[in-house]
């Protein structure tokens, strides 16, 4: 039974129908503040604003985004189809067709540029060069990264990743793959059921906490408590969609759930709890920002994702960092969206639309990003 905004709350199937929040417009939001946050450390302009103000990167605060919005819109997405393949489907047309052109772009189009300045066109048409960028496709096709570089591109760089965000999406993939599992086993279905995935969140949020985050850091480091906290990113997605389809969404909750929010980013000991509140407030922003439906037919943020940090890159490499962070983030911007525009166009929407014609259920026509 659905709700209604006169008594403050809406039901979940509500919220996630076209045209009936701001999704797009907060992935959007996201993907650039990735840029943003790159635009500061990349050339080497130092903290971006959050992690001044937080030790906590603002790239990184938006990639916890764009995994609690995948968790809550691929939950939602599994519950309205109950086809495991047709969720399948959607997941791989979704991220891998635009993941592998973006491969293509940065070893045939970027990488050749710095190749070519720094040892000439001799130096492009070097098998082993070649034999690099093949190699650099093809290793990485699989959506796991595991060359992240290549011989002589972006020489002289302190961190010469040619593509700083890819490393994310496996660990997405990883997610999507979960959630199937857990659906297979009827996890999602009943409050009783969907109590082990409470559980698993809340022992997983314990252990990024005090003595717990020391033990996880001598056993993986850095990377082992950053997945964790991604998965449980995503899994808050996914509990919201189950435990809080009645929570009322008004401004005066967005208010209350990002001031939350943002006590638990300034007090360190308490940054770990921030994970509770992003997902639910994320849900309620979608609701109360009056920009419903925009961008849904239009999603760049995906492409602004995959090629913005790639192209910053290669213009820090080349100089092209203007006379500060935020003259940096507006050159580059402006020319990731072009990009993105046409990996949405050519590559990501007809993907999707092949895939749609076999969908009938009204959760699954907005997409979500990885």
């Amino acid at each position: 039974m659905r709700s209604t905004m006169s008594n403050g709350s809406i039901a979940m199937d509500e919220l996630f129908e076209r045209g009936r929040n701001s999704f797009s417009i907060l992935r959007l939001l996201l993907a650039a503040a990735v840029i943003v946050s790159h635009s500061f450390y990349l050339p080497g302009y130092g903290m971006d604003p959050l992690e001044q103000w937080s030790g906590l990167r603002l790239g990184e605060v938006a990639v916890d985004g764009f995994f609690a919005l995948s968790g809550m819109l691929v939950a939602t997405s599994l519950q309205g189809n109950g086809d495991l393949s047709r969720f399948i489907r959607h997941r791989m047309a979704r991220l891998m067709p635009g993941f592998w052109v973006c491969l293509l772009f940065c070893a045939f189009v970027l990488s050749p540029i710095t190749v070519v300045i720094d040892l000439g066109w001799n130096g492009l048409f070097k098998t082993s060069t070649f034999a690099s960028f093949f190699g650099y496709v093809i290793k990485n096709s699989a959506l796991l990264v595991v060359e992240p570089t290549l011989p002589n591109v972006l020489s002289g760089l302190s961190y010469r990743r040619i593509n700083p965000c890819l490393w994310s999406l496996a660990p997405e993939a990883c997610c999507y793959v979960l959630l199937a599992s857990a659906w297979v086993l009827r996890l999602l279905d009943g409050k009783g059921r969907s109590l082990i995935l409470l559980f698993a969140f809340l022992l997983g949020l314990m252990s990024l906490s005090g003595i717990a985050v020391h033990l996880l850091a001598a056993i993986g480091g850095a990377p082992l408590i950053r997945l964790i906290e991604l998965g449980l990113h995503f899994l808050s997605g996914v509990l919201t969609v189950l435990y809080l389809k009645r929570l009322r969404l008004s401004v005066v909750v967005a208010i209350c759930l990002m001031v939350t929010y943002g006590v638990c980013l300034a007090y360190e000991p308490l940054q770990f709890l921030r994970i509770l509140f992003f997902a639910p407030m994320l849900a309620v922003l979608a609701r109360v920002i009056p920009l419903h439906g925009r961008c849904d037919t239009l999603d760049i943020s995906y492409g602004l994702y995959l090629y913005g940090s790639a192209l910053q890159q290669v213009m820090v490499w080349l100089g092209f960092t203007g006379p500060g962070p935020w003259s940096f983030f507006v050159l580059s911007f402006s020319v990731a969206v072009p990009i993105a525009l046409l990996s949405w166009i050519l590559i990501e929407k007809p993907a999707l639309r092949r895939w749609s014609k076999q969908r009938v259920n009204p959760f699954t026509i907005m997409p979500d990003r990885a």
